[in-house]
């Protein structure tokens, strides 16, 4: 019980290099179901912070606080599902602003590999660590709740909201986007293309909630896709000192459950030319054709 209060705070104290914990050695503690995040400090010549979990406001927030207290700081670790998208881009622009190493030690997942990963003047990606990007995700309040847009369809979605402060929040947040695309010189040609990927399988479903579709041989669900070092190199991503990728198959699959999967099949691993030659064709039973045509779906 002890242990589990002692990592649910931020740790607030000094720490010696042998007590500083890594995001793995937190991870294994902790798992993987905790939303708040987990911020450990460590003082000394080189201070450290490292970061483990959903990224938020406090996260941001945190890492303001012990950079502005302590000016040695000059690595960040951490282990992230990814996390809110302008919490994301005020730590991706600390890291620029005061020159810090980002070293991954797991997880660099969605708003980490969009921001943090490319802001970072200096990378480092540990063994059994995985850079993956997605789709955005845009919340679209409707009469029946929230609903998440994602695809090349968010933007049209988006434009329908009748809710003006709502489209207005949303629209401030994708300009905050592009902004820091073009200030980072981001090249957003490999986002684009998981985005079409999104929206192809859509289309072969009919189904704008696709996380409801199961994963077909033709028109697999893919999570994420896990970029290599040339593939970040090639959408602006410099710095990259150390770099670690799986080898083949099986290192991918121990990588996958390593940090949380169940297995390697929904993450994708290839060029942008690969992902575009699946989810090309109608994946709709002949009884749900049917269904779509009485109900007026069919394409």
């Amino acid at each position: 019980m002890m242990q589990f209060i002692y990592l649910a705070m931020t740790v607030m104290f000094s720490l010696s290099e042998q007590t500083f914990p890594l995001p793995s050695d937190v991870r294994k503690s902790a798992g993987f179901s905790l939303n708040s995040p987990l911020i450990h400090h460590m003082r000394g010549e080189h201070s450290k912070v490292s970061i483990y979990g959903y990224i938020n406001a406090s996260t941001a927030k945190e890492l303001e606080r012990i950079i502005g207290s302590d000016p040695r700081v000059n690595e960040i670790l951490i282990d992230t599902p990814g996390g809110e998208i302008a919490s994301s881009i005020k730590i991706a622009n600390l890291l620029k602003k005061h020159n810090l190493t980002l070293t991954v030690d797991g997880r660099c997942l969605s708003s980490c590999a969009n921001f943090l990963f490319m802001a970072a003047p200096k990378k480092r990606v540990l063994k059994n660590s995985l850079i993956g990007i997605h789709e955005f995700s845009f919340p679209l309040e409707t009469g029946r709740g929230t609903r998440w847009v994602t695809g090349n369809e968010a933007q049209k979605e988006l434009g329908s909201v009748s809710n003006q402060g709502s489209l207005s929040e949303n629209n401030a947040l994708r300009k905050t986007i592009e902004q820091f695309y073009v200030e980072n010189n981001v090249n957003q040609s490999l986002f684009r293309a998981f985005n079409t990927y999104i929206s192809n399988r859509k289309k072969s479903f009919l189904n704008e909630d696709i996380k409801s579709e199961n994963s077909t041989k033709t028109c697999p669900s893919f999570d994420f896709w896990i970029l290599h070092k040339k593939q970040l190199e090639e959408i602006g991503a410099t710095g990259i000192e150390e770099f670690w990728y799986p080898k083949n198959s099986d290192e991918m699959k121990l990588a996958a459950i390593d940090n949380g999967f169940k297995n390697s099949d929904s993450l994708y691993i290839g060029n942008a030319s690969g992902l575009s030659k699946v989810c090309t064709s109608d994946e709709r039973t002949p009884l749900r054709r049917l269904r779509d045509f009485i109900l007026g779906g069919s394409r």
